[in-house]
């Protein structure tokens, strides 16, 4: 505002001069034409002359147009300025302001009029006379700008200071439930009115998501256990499988055991050692002595025969008898076998080992042995040359056990003419992976079936749970492998095919 006052008053300081410079012009113009019209420059200079006496005009020349270009004035004018002073009325140039005036009378030209005026000097006079007032007004504007300043500083500064410190203590504590003080009824209000308004929704939002997030952590806890629990309750259904071919098994050995100790019992009750007693005791009542007695005695005669019919029977009897403990012997070693094989792969389960693959197929045959041959099951095998396996041998036990059970019912409720069950194991992927294949000629599986079967708790019989063939699943797809079936149909068999890689990720 200063600065605009000083351009005003320095504005209208130059128009009052340039005015002032134009008027004392024209006047001496006048005059001026009015003495050359009478022939006379004398009064011209007398007239010009008067100008000394203002401080303002710094040099005046009057510039005839006659044959002698006569001049008359004073001071001096560069000339390269006056050649170039063509037309009339006021010039800035370097020397100051000049204005030409034309010597006009009658209507005709006489000559020219050139004031010079002290421009440059009366300037940086009125310059240092405005610096004074540039001063006061400069200082006044600091000092309004001052109270204006604090003025805004309570009505400005303090909201936004306010609504700043807010958002910081929100940031630094996540705490939605602060609010903005509102200072007063205009548009800061209205802000802070607007910024506690956005505070309780981004409160609701954040209460809101936070329950959300309770209760997916709580969800995604239910599901972990649920899925641990399912894990579980798959694997004991796998060793469920396990254990129950080898209770079949041992039911089936002990039966025989049952039949080895049952003939034993028989024969023992009805062996003939009475009648051996029953002879030596009609030697001993021999009177007339032994020799007598087989000679003379028609008993006697008799009794060597006896003693040697009896003695063949008793020797046969005793043949039968050791035959039958030698068979519950190999029985009995058969049962120790079997639990002993099932506590084996029970302590290894969670382990990887490095396996031959026929050796445990082997193993998942005998255990499922007795109920094959009970129910006539011709057992193929296809085993080529493999490289050795390195995976957790107990899951692999169970996938293959629960293949063989399912085959050997799926041919019970087919009922061919001639029930076969054949397991091939080839290399497959330039001997990268194994494929374990279990075939039958059983019942088949329905094209809707197929796309369901490793579903968990999907079973196709009445008395199924669902869980071994998903869980079997599971376990190979945990074992870095896969499990997949293929049926042409009803009555048309199946193949369950499961591929593993000769060196399994770490077990999970």
């Amino acid at each position: 505002m200063g600065g605009a006052l000083y351009s005003l008053h320095f504005l209208a300081f130059k128009r009052e001069y340039e005015k002032t410079l134009k008027g004392d012009a024209e006047v001496a113009a006048s005059l001026c034409a009015k003495a050359i019209a009478t022939a006379h420059i004398q009064p011209v200079e007398e007239i010009l002359s008067a100008f000394k006496l203002n401080p303002r005009i710094s040099a005046a020349l009057v510039r005839l147009r006659d044959a002698e270009n006569r001049e008359a004035g004073f001071g001096t004018i560069d000339p390269l300025i006056r050649t170039r002073l063509h037309s009339d009325g006021l010039h800035q140039t370097n020397a100051g302001l000049i204005y030409v005036q034309a010597l006009i009378h009658d209507g005709k030209r006489l000559g020219t009029l050139i004031l010079v005026s002290r421009f440059e000097e009366d300037a940086v006079k009125a310059h240092k006379s405005s610096v004074p007032f540039f001063v006061m007004v400069l200082g006044a504007t600091i000092l309004a700008a001052f109270l204006i300043a604090c003025r805004l500083g309570r009505v400005i500064s303090d909201p936004i200071d306010s609504l700043a410190e807010t958002a910081r203590r929100i940031g630094a504590r996540n705490d939605y439930s602060l609010r903005a003080q509102k200072w007063a009824d205009d548009e800061f209000g209205e802000c802070t009115e607007c910024f506690n308004l956005m505070l309780d929704r981004i409160q609701n939002r954040d209460s809101a998501l936070r329950y959300e997030i309770s209760e997916r952590a709580r969800a995604e806890d239910e599901l972990q256990r649920a899925h641990q629990q399912f894990i579980e309750a798959s694997r004991q259904e796998g060793m469920a499988d396990v254990a129950t071919c080898v209770l079949h098994n041992v039911g089936n050995v002990l039966n025989s055991v049952n039949v080895s100790a049952t003939l034993i019992t028989e024969n023992l009750s009805l062996t003939r050692t009475e009648n051996l007693v029953r002879a030596t005791s009609l030697l001993q009542m021999a009177d007339g002595g032994i020799s007598r007695f087989l000679v003379d005695d028609p008993k006697g005669q008799l009794l060597p025969g006896y003693l040697c019919d009896l003695s063949e029977q008793l020797a046969q009897e005793r043949t039968t008898a050791q035959n039958e403990l030698v068979l519950l012997l190999k029985n009995i070693e058969h049962i120790k076998e079997i639990v002993s094989m099932q506590q084996r792969y029970a302590r290894g389960f969670g382990v990887v080992q490095t396996l031959a693959v026929a050796d445990l197929i082997e193993d998942a045959l005998r255990m499922n042995s007795n109920a094959l041959d009970r129910h006539g099951v011709t057992v193929i095998r296809d085993f080529q040359a493999v490289p050795l396996l390195r995976v957790d041998k107990h899951k692999l036990l169970q996938i293959i056990v629960n293949l063989i059970a399912n085959a050997r019912r799926a041919l019970d409720d087919a009922a061919p003419l001639k029930k076969r069950l054949c397991v091939v194991v080839r290399a497959v992927e330039l001997g990268a992976s194994v494929q374990i294949c279990v075939d039958d000629n059983g019942i088949g599986i329905s094209e809707k079936n197929l796309a369901r079967l490793f579903s968990h708790g999907f079973t196709t019989r009445a008395d199924g749970h669902g869980f071994g063939l998903h869980n079997g699943a599971v376990s190979a797809k945990q074992m870095g492998g896969t499990l997949t079936a293929h049926s042409e149909g009803h009555l048309r068999g199946a193949t369950f095919t499961l591929t593993l890689p000769v060196h399994a990720p770490n077990p999970t």
